[in-house]
């Protein structure tokens, strides 16, 4: 919570804990800062389909590949707005985009006027056991401050890795 908290202040976004769960993107928590626009789609306990969403394309991205092409399979890949990841090859592409650079970019495949960035989060072994996500209006996602979103994120998600990899 604490982390969460911090990031959705810093940030002014909406700050969640997000968590694989039967092939879907499982929302454990959510914090959001006091601002006017907020992304009301994903609430806690809410789940979203992987390939929609930073936070769910984090963990989509860390899986093997047949697990990935087998949720593809059975969910489809259904779009949610004209920006919606609709096509396995895009996705692929996204996929190995993510795994490179470390973070997820959603702009506006969940709702139109929303953006959100997301990060792994590792436990002890370092296999991805959840994401941390931030959203909020796409316009405050520019290129100017998309590198400082990212690192705040990337921290994030680093801190409660570290958390998770301590050893009482």
């Amino acid at each position: 919570m604490p982390i969460l908290t911090d990031l959705a202040e810093k940030t002014g976004t909406s700050a969640y804990l997000i968590v694989l769960d039967n092939d879907e993107a499982l929302c454990l928590e959510r914090i959001d800062c006091h601002h006017n626009f907020q992304v009301l789609f994903l609430k806690i306990g809410g789940r979203m389909p992987l390939h929609i969403g930073a936070g769910s394309r984090v963990l989509l991205a860390y899986l093997p590949e047949m697990e990935i092409e087998k949720i593809v399979k059975s969910k489809g890949l259904c779009p949610r707005t004209k920006y919606s990841i609709a096509n396995y090859q895009a996705l692929e592409k996204n996929l190995q985009k993510i795994r490179k650079q470390g973070y997820a970019l959603s702009w506006k495949d969940v709702h139109e006027g929303a953006a959100a960035l997301g990060c792994p989060v590792r436990n002890w072994k370092n296999e991805v056991v959840a994401a941390i996500s931030i959203s909020g209006m796409a316009d405050d996602f520019s290129k100017q401050r998309l590198p400082h979103l990212v690192q705040m994120v990337k921290d994030a998600s680093c801190e409660l890795s570290h958390r998770l990899s301590a050893t009482v």
